[in-house]
C-alpha cells in the first residue's frame, strides 16, 4: 500500500512468476504507475520490482529473484521496455545468472533463474556486475555456487539498453565475443528477405487430433522422419522420401502450401547433440518439384532468380556460425533447450556471397572455411568460434567427461610426432600475440611452462609471462618436481595474499590466479605476470589467452601500482 512507500532500507524477496500470473489488483497498479506496457505474457514476476523501490527510501535496495527470460533473454518490445524503464529509473548493480545452474539448484525447475540487485537513486555511468556461474560437474556443485573470473563481466546502462543479445553473449563469451556477434549481426538474415517479399517460409504440416482435410497434400513427396536421411549433406534428394497419402492436419493448420514450392530450403529447427550442428538442405529434384516437411522442418522458398540466396543460407546454416551466433544471442538456446524458437532461427546471419558453389563442398570443414572468408572473419574470430564448438558447448550440453573437462596433456603422441604440452604452449603463444600486437612487435616476451618431473601432478598448472626481456627461447618447459612445484606456489600465494589481504585461502582457494612480479635474471629484475590455473583445458584454450591477455594489457594500460614496472617495459 501506499503507507509503505518510502519506509524500508531492504527489500529481499522470491517473488512468483509464469505466464498469465498477474491478478486484477497487480494490473490496476501497473496501469497507475505506468509499468502496464511492459508486463511481458501477463509475467507478474518482473512487476514486484518497481512495487519494491516503491517501498524503500531513496539510497535503498531490493534484491530479488525474478525469471530470467523475462528480465534479461527475452527480445519481445513489452520485455525490452520493462528493461529500458527499469534501467533508466533506478541503478542496477548486480545481476547473478543462474540459468546453468538451475537444474541443480532448482531440481524441478523449467524456466531459468536469476538474482537483480537495484538501489533507489537515479542510474550513473558506472558499470552493473553480471555474474554468469557454470557448473564445475563435481561434489562442489551439491553445496556452493563457485564463481571464477571468466564469469563476471560488467555492462554498462546504455548496453544493458540497447543491446539485447548482450545477457547470452556475456553468458558464455567475453569481449571480444560481443563484438563478434554485433559484426555477425550487421548481415541480412532470412527474416530480411521474408520481409522484402524475396523469400516465403512456413512450419511443416502439423497433424493433430482435431483435424481436417487438405486434399492438396496428396501425392507429394514428404519429408517425415524426426532426421534427415542418411548421408544427407547440404542437398536432398527428393526422390529418397516416401509419397504423402495423408491428406489430414491438425484443424487450426495453414491452409497456405506456397512456401512448399521450388526452389527450396529445408531447415531442421532443433540442433543435433551428435553432430553439434544445425541440419539444412536444398532440395534436389529432377522435376523441380517441390516436396512438404513434417512440423519438425521450415520450409523456406524464393524465386528462381533468387535461388542462389539458398545456397548462401544453407551453408551458413550448417556451419559452425550457426551455432556461435544462437548460442550467444538467443536466451533460449543459451539457457534453455538446445532448440531455439522459428525467429531465432530466422536471424542467423546469411554471407552475401560464397565463392565455390556446394557442390565442390565435400566436408563440415569445407563449409566452416567456406563461411568463414565470406563474412571476412580473421584468426581471432575464428578461434572464439571453434572454441565455443568444441568446448564451451559440450560443457553446458555434458559432463565431467566434457572435452573441457578433461586434464591437459603433458604430452601427446601421434603416428607423426611427440607434442608437448600442446595446449598451454597454444595458450602462451596467443597470450603473447595479443601483447606484442597492442604494444609492439619489437617488445621481447617469453613464456616459461612449469611441468612437474614425476607422476604427482598437481591440480593446478602454472605459466610465467617475461615481459620486455627474452631469457629463453620463446616457450620454454621448465621440469620441476611437484614439491618444488607447490613450493614456487606457496611463495606466489603469499605475494598474492599480500596484495590483496581480503581474498580468503588466497590462490588455492580462487582457483584462477594472477599475480605480478619481477624475477631477477642476469642481475635484472624481469617484469613477469604468473597465471595459475586449474588444470582443466576449458581454463586454457587459445579463446581464454585471448580473453587473459586483454586484461593484462589493460592492466598494463591502467598503470595499477602493482603492475608499474611491467607497464615501463612493455610500454616503452
Amino acid at each position: 500500500s501506499d503507507e509503505d512507500a518510502g519506509i524500508y532500507d531492504l527489500v529481499l524477496g522470491n517473488a512468483p512468476w509464469g505466464r498469465n500470473t498477474t491478478t486484477q489488483a497487480s494490473k490496476n497498479w501497473v496501469a497507475l504507475y505506468g509499468w502496464d506496457t511492459t508486463i511481458t505474457y501477463g509475467n507478474i514476476g518482473p512487476i514486484f520490482l518497481p512495487k519494491a523501490l516503491t517501498l524503500v527510501r531513496a539510497g535503498g535496495l531490493v534484491s530479488m529473484m525474478q525469471p530470467a527470460g523475462a528480465i534479461i533473454f527475452n527480445q519481445v518490445k513489452t520485455a525490452q521496455a520493462f528493461r529500458k524503464k527499469l534501467f533508466q529509473g533506478s541503478k542496477v548493480e548486480e545481476i547473478l545468472n543462474l540459468s546453468a545452474l538451475r537444474f541443480g539448484l532448482f531440481k524441478d525447475a523449467v524456466s531459468p533463474s536469476c538474482t537483480i540487485t537495484i538501489r533507489n537513486t537515479s542510474p550513473d555511468s558506472e558499470p552493473l556486475c553480471y555474474i554468469c556461474p557454470k557448473t564445475n560437474q563435481n561434489n562442489e556443485d551439491n553445496y556452493r555456487i563457485t564463481i571464477e573470473p571468466h564469469d563476471v563481466n560488467e555492462i554498462y546502462p546504455e548496453e544493458a539498453i540497447e543491446d539485447p543479445f548482450i545477457w547470452s553473449t556475456l553468458m558464455w563469451g567475453g569481449r571480444r565475443d560481443f563484438y563478434l556477434v554485433k559484426y555477425l549481426s550487421r548481415a541480412s538474415t532470412l527474416e530480411d528477405f521474408r520481409q522484402a517479399g524475396i523469400l516465403l517460409k512456413r512450419e511443416g504440416i502439423k497433424r493433430g487430433d482435431r483435424e481436417k482435410v487438405q486434399n492438396a497434400l496428396l501425392g507429394k513427396r514428404i519429408l517425415n522422419k524426426p532426421r534427415f536421411p542418411e548421408g544427407t549433406f547440404l542437398f536432398l534428394d527428393a526422390s529418397t522420401l516416401p509419397i504423402n497419402n495423408n491428406p489430414k492436419t491438425h484443424s487450426k493448420a495453414s491452409t497456405d502450401l506456397s512456401a512448399f514450392a521450388f526452389p527450396q530450403l529445408i531447415l531442421k529447427q532443433s540442433w543435433r547433440k551428435a553432430h553439434k550442428r544445425f541440419q539444412a538442405a536444398i532440395v534436389s529434384s529432377s522435376e523441380s518439384e517441390a516436396i512438404l516437411c513434417s512440423e519438425s522442418y521450415v520450409t523456406v522458398h524464393v524465386s528462381e532468380e533468387n535461388s542462389r540466396l539458398l545456397y548462401y543460407a544453407c551453408l551458413s546454416y550448417v556451419s559452425k556460425i550457426a551455432v556461435y551466433y544462437l548460442m550467444l544471442s538467443s536466451g533460449r538456446f543459451a539457457s534453455y533447450r538446445p532448440e531455439p524458437n522459428l525467429e531465432d532461427l530466422l536471424r542467423i546471419p546469411v554471407p552475401e556471397n560464397c565463392k565455390e558453389t556446394t557442390q565442390t563442398l565435400k566436408t563440415f570443414d569445407d563449409v566452416d572455411r567456406q563461411v568463414y572468408d565470406a563474412f571476412s572473419l580473421n584468426e581471432s574470430d575464428e578461434i572464439l568460434i571453434e572454441d565455443l564448438f568444441n568446448y564451451t558447448l559440450p560443457d553446458f550440453q555434458g559432463d565431467r567427461f566434457s572435452p573441457g573437462r578433461q586434464k591437459t596433456h603433458r604430452t601427446v603422441v601421434n603416428l607423426l610426432e611427440i607434442q608437448e604440452e600442446p595446449e598451454l604452449k597454444e595458450y602462451c603463444e596467443y597470450f603473447m600475440r595479443v601483447l606484442t600486437a597492442g604494444f609492439g612487435q619489437d617488445k621481447e616476451i617469453c613464456s616459461t611452462l612449469y611441468q612437474e618431473t614425476n607422476d604427482e601432478f598437481l591440480p593446478v598448472r602454472l605459466i610465467a609471462i617475461h615481459l620486455g626481456k627474452s631469457i629463453h627461447e620463446r616457450i620454454k618447459i621448465e621440469p620441476i618436481t611437484s614439491h618444488s612445484l607447490l613450493k614456487h606456489l606457496n611463495q606466489l600465494n603469499d605475494l598474492f595474499m599480500q596484495e590483496d589481504d581480503s581474498v580468503a585461502g588466497g590462490i588455492f582457494y580462487q582457483r584462477v590466479a594472477r599475480m605480478y612480479q619481477s624475477l631477477e635474471w642476469n642481475g635484472e629484475q624481469i617484469p613477469t605476470v604468473y597465471i595459475v590455473k586449474p588444470d582443466k583445458i576449458r581454463y586454457w584454450t587459445r579463446s581464454m589467452a585471448l580473453r587473459d591477455a586483454d586484461e593484462v594489457a589493460a592492466d598494463i594500460m591502467r598503470g595499477q601500482p602493482n603492475i608499474e614496472v611491467a607497464s615501463e617495459a612493455v610500454s616503452q
